[in-house]
């Protein structure tokens, strides 16, 4: 361990940690003025300021100033006061000092505080290497969910998402593509986990999705195709609540499959709750290929103004009174959702209002899909 002592001329601390039995031990001395500059030269694994044997305020000065640089501002600082030093405990706080001690500075008690602050220091450096690789995580997994969106090959201006994170990134997927024969197909996707873990099923996930679409294949291959990746790819405990559309191309019906989502819900132009397409299945990668059940229901969109598909961290998300959002809500916030255009705005209004600054427990996805009476727009 390898200390830095700001002190007066008598170098008498240092002396004393000298003395230590501590075999790793590397001591050197500094006078106040030096010790910022010391401490960038050095990089010491603590600073220990003797406030007491300096002149008045010097030793928090060089606290302060240890704390303020990039270079220094993460050693930890140790302040020596003197007995009865009551009025030094503004200073002390202020001063942003790690920790602090009293006399008798014998060699039982420095080595007692020196065995602390090392053990201080290497769960400070286990969180800061968990961080940054959380951080490296965070960044990968973004990159790779923007790489999956960017291969739609057109944008649709009737189709509308919007996501609230549970952290720092989410972990819900939502992609479309068109068929060679005009169908539109959708797929929202609430991967277990968040971050790396999400997208280690998303990938094969949307290489399916994206390449049976384009070869104008049914809703029902595609769920088994990617059911069977995710079962053959994921460990047990990691799975896809999913939801897949198909939009024919005359914008009369549309195919859905559901497996653990929340119901798709329907809605007339006046904003009411006429249909809704609940869960019929597992969520993918849970069921080996032959178990699961691929069937699709088909819905007449004839009166169908809006389609509404969220997460269930949409529908469990609570507020701070432990109120949940629940479906309920989201029916009424469709009917003052307002005219078209307006719809998921309105929603998602509501939901942040309802939340009230509160984070939720679970990533929060909300597709709308809006529509004049007897077709999509456009």
């Amino acid at each position: 361990m390898n200390i830095l002592v700001v002190e007066n001329e008598t170098g008498a601390m240092a002396a004393l940690l000298g003395k230590l039995s501590d075999p790793d031990l590397i001591v050197s001395s500094s006078p106040a003025e030096d010790a910022v500059a010391q401490a960038k030269d050095k990089r010491p694994d603590l600073v220990i300021v003797d406030v007491a044997g300096l002149p008045k305020k010097a030793g928090y000065k060089v606290c302060r100033k240890l704390k303020l640089e990039d270079q220094t501002g993460r050693i930890p600082v140790l302040l020596l006061l003197a007995v009865g030093d009551h009025a030094a405990w503004k200073e002390l706080i202020e001063s942003g000092a790690d920790d602090f001690m009293l006399p008798p500075f014998d060699d039982d008690a420095l080595q007692a505080k020196l065995n602390l602050l090392q053990r201080q220091q290497a769960t400070h450096h286990h969180l800061l290497r968990s961080h940054t690789h959380i951080e490296q995580e965070i960044r990968l997994s973004r990159h790779m969910f923007e790489a999956i969106t960017k291969r739609q090959r057109e944008q649709v201006e009737y189709l509308e998402y919007w996501t609230l994170a549970a952290g720092r990134f989410s972990g819900d997927l939502f992609i479309y593509e068109r068929t060679p024969d005009g169908r539109l197909h959708a797929f929202i996707a609430d991967f277990t986990g968040h971050g790396l873990s999400a997208a280690v099923g998303a990938l094969p996930a949307s290489d399916a999705f994206f390449a049976m679409s384009r070869k104008g294949l049914g809703l029902r291959e595609i769920v088994t195709e990617i059911n069977r990746k995710l079962y053959e790819l994921l460990p047990t405990g990691m799975f896809c609540a999913a939801t897949l559309l198909s939009i024919n191309k005359d914008h009369t019906a549309v195919e859905i499959w559901n497996g653990g989502v929340p119901a798709v819900l329907m809605f007339d132009h006046e904003g009411r709750l006429k249909n809704r397409a609940v869960s019929s299945s597992l969520p993918l990668g849970i069921l080996p290929p032959e178990e699961l059940f691929a069937q699709t229901a088909v819905h007449d969109l004839t009166g169908i103004d809006s389609l509404v598909v969220c997460s269930d961290g949409l529908i469990e998300a609570h507020n701070a009174q432990a109120e949940m959002y629940g479906e309920a809500r989201l029916i009424g916030a469709v009917g003052h959702g307002g005219g078209s255009g307006a719809l998921l705005n309105g929603i998602r209004n509501d939901v942040l209002e309802f939340l009230d600054g509160i984070e939720p427990h679970d990533d929060v996805s909300l597709v709308v899909i809006e529509m004049q009476e007897g077709g999509v727009h456009g």
